[in-house]
């Protein structure tokens, strides 16, 4: 996959992998370890198709449990089907674009009963039609995923996550296919009473297939957070301006916990401010000043979305006349 990139993206009280793992999460990433000798490596995929068979099981057969045979061999295996749901539906608003329409829909039901359900998702977190095609595909593929999934056990102890291998034998002809290792538990066990018996070990291990016809995506198991109120940022810009904003009347700002921006035109995106009165030609209009501090909050709590709301006084930036000996007056000072 291609996948598009954002100007602005958030980690708001998460740890460096809860904010990596959400992100991979959102757009249908996963990851696990390939280990050797020399190196471990951290391998990211997006398809089936980027796994290889396991080097030294490409094929394993099913036998009964409790057999003894010079090879090992899988014993135990349970199929599960589920129900999911079968139609995905994302939706968003681009302010820039604001009679578009961004919906997309996409269906991709299982075989069973009650596929024909639908999820509606807002916001979408796009403001792009064919990204939001993209992330309503994803979200579909996230959701069919599991709905197909084999449990088994064994005595093979070379099935490695991340793999892929062939199922043999088994008296269930439909089961007799291609898996991906989703998830893979070995078990091992030193059956030697006391010290200076023969150590004999035995070796377990239990799996989670997922069919390699069919699309693999990782579940959303951690979610966005969401703000708890305004913040307070100052208004920044290139040095030397007095005021800097652009054809919307946005501002840049720096947060008060960004502890690595400069107070330049880089400390954050550009962020839309409110206004009491806005129409097409007509409203009321005042750009935050360069050193302004000003109140942000965050659409539907979503910290990559800020708005200003509001501005306020602080001993930088002090009220145009004297208070609280003029507390009586009210009305406006412009700067310019």
């Amino acid at each position: 996959e291609s996948y598009p990139v954002r100007t602005w993206q958030v980690q708001y009280g998460e740890t460096d992998f809860d904010f990596l793992q959400r992100l991979m999460q959102e757009w249908g990433i996963y990851w696990w370890f390939e280990h050797s000798e020399d190196s471990h490596t951290l391998v990211l995929a997006d398809a089936i198709s980027t796994h290889h068979a396991c080097p030294d099981s490409p094929e394993v057969e099913w036998h009964q449990k409790g057999l003894k045979l010079d090879k090992a061999f899988i014993h135990t295996i349970i199929a599960n089907e589920s129900l999911r749901t079968g139609q995905w539906v994302l939706d968003d608003f681009d302010f820039k674009k604001p009679r578009s329409r961004l919906a997309n829909t996409v269906a991709n039901p299982r075989e069973t009963g009650h596929a024909s359900y639908e999820h509606y998702e807002w916001p979408g977190d796009y403001f792009d039609k064919g990204e939001g095609e993209m992330l309503t595909r994803i979200r579909m593929e996230a959701q069919r995923s599991p709905g197909s999934r084999v449990h088994g056990a064994g005595n093979i102890r070379t099935l490695m996550t991340g793999y892929t291998f062939a199922l043999m034998n088994h008296p269930t002809a439909e089961l007799n296919q291609e898996y991906l290792l989703a998830q893979t538990t070995l078990f091992v066990q030193d059956n030697a009473q006391h010290s200076g018996q023969d150590q004999h070990f035995t070796f377990s291990t239990r799996f989670e297939l997922h069919p390699t016809r069919e699309v693999y995506r990782p579940q959303r198991t951690i979610s966005k957070p969401h703000t708890k109120g305004p913040q307070s940022a100052i208004v920044t810009g290139p040095s030397g301006q007095e005021i800097w904003t652009d054809q919307y009347g946005r501002v840049k700002v720096q947060f008060g916990w960004d502890r690595y921006g400069k107070m330049d035109e880089n400390s954050s995106c550009w962020i839309r401010v409110s206004y009491p009165w806005a129409g097409k030609g007509f409203g009321m209009i005042q750009i935050p000043r360069i050193g302004q501090e000003v109140l942000v909050d965050f659409k539907n709590g979503d910290p990559d979305l800020p708005i200003i709301v509001g501005r306020t006084y602080n001993q930088d930036t002090m009220p145009p006349w004297g208070l609280p000996g003029m507390a009586s007056q009210s009305g406006i000072f412009s700067h310019s």
